[in-house]
């Protein structure tokens, strides 16, 4: 063992048996007084050297344990010692042995929520010189010392799971598969959320200020769509559970669609009180004079959401469904909550009332009507390529697709695991029981 370093760095043996004789010394130094050290530094120095790198670290644990029948001289030494020995190996060559991957399988298998793990030992037995095993079956589960386990987790709390399991494989691990995508997905849509209507609200908020004349308004109407959109979320636990796509783009989607409902009614309020009229009045001939309005906007954009519950595609009925009814409390909140709030708080809108910031565009219109021929040529025009176009976009299915790239974590992860040990989809074939010659031909 000390002889066969000098030589290696005078360049008279290859660097495999360095790295033999340096686990053989570590051997030494780590297992005093055992009765088996000079046939493991023999062993070390004198096989392993002989072999390639695979090859010393999936079969030199099983010589060193003494499970080669060719060796029965050897003594037998225990399971620790036998791990130990194997990650000497392995660390040195910087891969997982076979011992330490079971033992990895062993702590997956006691985290919380994951109900089972599978491994190469479930389909060979990995105790065997691999080379004895099949070699397509032993590279889909272990190859170049990387190990690939599949683990069936529970859909509670699953971002949670995940948590816990990466802190048993380490952040230098890769993690892919549609549990990771959904879950993934899920904590990062809810934070995400957050996130965009923080940038939002502000800017609606913005913008309702420079379209109407009253500092107030944008807050009479911000908050009966606040109110529509409570009501809604709340209203979902009358179905148990609902998509966390729906969830995270509800909000945003009824503040988008169902905001122009408030200002039409208060644009009206306006206008009667300017013409004269007391607010209870005005109030009045302007719920009457914008409900046609209104309602029909309202009802096309549900009869456009309801129409999504058609689809065989759950999402469809699940977002359809809650989008119908933020539209119907949208709605309601326009018709019933507003005016009972813009009555109350007429002072305060007379109060601040200010300039409208927004220019008349009566130069627009006139330039509209001047151009009006040419502008629908050319809308025709495009209209003919763009219809053609449609049909050549190809479309992205799964998340597997949405998260593809190595710009996110469960990307690149996906990228490492697909290059090791190639892309794959689970198909489950339902056989009837006690056909026999259908398993059998299936296996």
């Amino acid at each position: 063992a000390l002889e066969t370093p000098r030589r290696c760095l005078n360049g008279e043996a290859a660097p495999t048996a360095l790295t033999a004789a340096l686990a053989g010394a570590l051997c030494a130094g780590l297992l005093p007084g055992t009765s088996a050290l000079p046939g493991l530094l023999c062993l070390l120095a004198a096989v392993l050297t002989t072999l390639p790198p695979r090859r010393m670290l999936t079969l030199g644990p099983a010589l060193l344990a003494g499970c080669v029948p060719a060796l029965p001289h050897l003594p037998l030494l225990s399971p620790a010692q036998a791990l130990l020995i194997s990650r000497l190996c392995a660390g040195i060559l910087g891969l997982l042995a076979i011992p330490e991957a079971l033992a990895l399988k062993k702590q997956l298998q006691q985290v919380p929520g994951v109900s089972e793990v599978m491994w190469l030992d479930d389909y060979a037995n990995v105790y065997a010189p691999l080379e004895t095993l099949d070699g397509v079956t032993v590279e889909s589960w272990y190859k170049e010392g990387n190990v690939l386990f599949t683990c069936y987790v529970d859909e509670d709390d699953l971002y949670s799971h995940l948590m816990d399991i990466r802190a048993v494989v380490g952040e230098d691990a890769a993690m892919s598969g549609e549990a990771v995508n959904t879950g993934m997905a899920t904590e990062s849509t809810t934070r995400e959320l957050k996130m965009v209507m923080a940038i939002a609200l502000p800017l609606v908020f913005l913008i309702l200020l420079l379209t109407t004349t009253s500092w107030f308004e944008p807050v009479l109407f911000m908050a009966t769509i606040g109110v529509a959109i409570v009501l809604n979320m709340g209203t979902n636990l009358a179905f148990g559970t609902i998509s966390f796509v729906t969830n995270a783009a509800g909000s945003v989607l009824q503040l988008a669609v169902s905001m122009d409902y408030s200002i039409f009614l208060l644009h009206s309020f306006s206008r009667f009180r300017a013409s004269g009229m007391d607010v209870q009045d005005a109030m009045s001939h302007a719920v009457k004079d914008s409900f046609s309005s209104v309602t029909s906007s309202a009802l096309t954009t549900v009869i456009g959401f309801a129409a999504l519950i058609l689809m065989r595609f759950r999402i469809g009925p699940d977002m359809g469904v809650v989008m119908a009814k933020a539209i119907v409390f949208s709605l309601l909140c326009v018709l019933v909550f507003l005016p009972c709030l813009a009555v109350l708080c007429y002072k305060l809108i007379d109060k601040t009332q200010h300039r409208s910031f927004i220019p008349t565009f009566r130069g627009f219109s006139y330039f509209v009507m001047k151009v009006k021929v040419p502008v629908l040529i050319l809308f025709i025009l495009l209209a003919v390529p763009s219809f053609v176009a449609k049909d050549r976009i190809d479309f992205a299915y799964g998340s597997s697709e949405i998260y593809g790239d190595a710009s996110t974590q469960i990307g690149a992860d996906a990228i490492r695991i697909n290059e090791e040990f190639g892309r794959s989809n689970q198909i489950v074939c339902m056989v009837p029981r006690g056909d026999t010659a259908r398993e059998k031909a299936l296996s």
